[in-house]
């Protein structure tokens, strides 16, 4: 997150970003890191890696019982995200 957050924040504003995933299994970390990106770039593309599938602790204490079921909560995030 702290590479993303030096990013220049003017410099890629007319630029796209593919993101191909495996930011983290933190569902906290890959939404901040996508919130970063979007501040930074025109537009931004992501899909989830398999790391960000693992199922953790927080994970299970938040109800995400499955990586199906995950997968459902990081479509959600990416949706407020815009």
């Amino acid at each position: 997150l702290e590479w993303v957050e030096s990013i220049c924040s003017s410099s890629h504003q007319n630029d796209v970003l593919i993101c191909p995933g495996d930011i983290s299994d933190n569902m906290e970390l890959v939404e901040r890191t996508l919130v970063a990106f979007k501040a930074k770039f025109a537009d931004v593309f992501y899909t989830p890696g398999n790391h960000e599938l693992w199922i953790m602790k927080p994970d299970r204490d938040q109800g995400i019982k499955g990586s199906v079921e995950k997968w459902r909560a990081i479509a959600d995030m990416c949706q407020r995200i815009g």
